[in-house]
């Protein structure tokens, strides 16, 4: 017995659909980033590790991508070479060997660095999506170093005997 072309058409389409569901379905989850943690408050002068903390379906993304007030700095690419990559951005100092998927090291804390930091992870093929999260990095520095600090910007332009 055969079926009439409008039959077989709708059991066709029939199919495509319940793939498109199981496939939505299976990467629905898709990768999240529960958090982003930050040491606070960060110290002037010493080092410091951003970490991220998400997860993905079968453990496979696409991209972690790590920002500063909205510009990049670091990114993780597998797929890439090199996979690790800091981008510069005045004032951050990221130590790439001691940096992966997970954590950001910075060689050490700037004044300036105090900001948005923000972690996001693309998700593999076929859909690529992302997640991220947010923190507030505060920076602290000693006393005695911000006096320092206060002595060699007055003594600026004075003759040192």
């Amino acid at each position: 017995m055969t079926r009439d072309a409008p039959t077989a058409l709708i059991i066709s389409w029939v199919w495509v659909w319940v793939w498109v569901a199981i496939s939505l379905l299976h990467h629905a989850q898709g990768v999240r980033v529960s958090r982003v943690s930050l040491p606070q408050p960060a110290l002037v002068g010493e080092p410091a590790s951003l970490r991220c903390h998400f997860s993905t379906p079968n453990g496979t993304f696409f991209s972690v991508r790590w920002y500063k007030d909205e510009r990049q700095f670091y990114s993780f690419v597998p797929d890439r070479t090199p996979v690790k990559q800091a981008h510069y951005l005045p004032g951050l100092f990221v130590e790439v060997p001691e940096s992966d998927e997970h954590v950001v090291q910075l060689r050490r804390v700037e004044v300036d660095n105090e900001g948005v930091y923000s972690c996001e992870v693309i998700g593999g093929k076929p859909f690529f999506k992302s997640s991220s999260s947010t923190a507030n990095l505060s920076v602290a520095c000693e006393l005695r170093m911000r006096m320092k600090q206060l002595i060699r910007i007055t003594n600026i332009g004075k003759r040192v005997v």
